[in-house]
């Protein structure tokens, strides 16, 4: 066991200093939003947790006509509106991975979109995050899910930001 554990670790630390040295996950995964832009960013939290980071970014379409004020004051102000996501999270691989699944935790989400829409995206990501767990259970899990595909797996089921640009 200690010497596949030592291949895994290895294997992990190689794609976590590639994509933090060469390239981003959006591009190692060749992951492109519609709209906008999309960041993700994985640093070394403590021991055997990690930090990951997910940026959404789009130009606010909607422009807000301030009244009193000249039309070029308000082309401005209306560069500078964005609607943005941005999910904190911590990756926790458990004593025992690869052999022992990976726990996922939402740490907090900040949004544009609070006032717009029917329901809190904390409460939404928290819920994937939640399914995301579930569906990776000990009886699922597989030493052959490494850090990387289980973040691709977890990028899936979150990459969906171009639903909210309708509201």
């Amino acid at each position: 066991m200690p010497f596949y554990s030592g291949i895994v670790s290895r294997s992990r630390e190689r794609f976590l200093n590639h994509i933090s040295d060469n390239t981003s996950i959006a591009e190692y995964f060749e992951i492109k939003p519609k709209n906008g832009t999309l960041e993700f960013t994985v640093t070394n939290f403590i021991n055997g947790r990690y930090k990951f980071i997910v940026k959404y970014k789009r130009k606010y379409v909607a422009k807000h006509d301030f009244v009193n004020l000249p039309r070029e004051l308000n082309d401005i102000i209306n560069s500078y509106l964005d609607d943005f996501i941005i999910i904190e999270l911590i990756v926790d691989l458990r004593h025992g991975y690869p052999f022992s699944k990976t726990i996922w935790n939402i740490i907090k989400v900040e949004d544009s979109y609070a006032t717009r829409l029917p329901i809190k995206l904390y409460d939404y990501y928290k819920k994937i995050t939640k399914i995301h767990n579930k569906m990776n259970n000990q009886n699922n899990w597989s030493p052959a899910l490494d850090l990387k595909l289980d973040m691709l797996l977890f990028i899936c089921r979150i990459h969906h930001f171009e639903v909210f640009d309708d509201y």
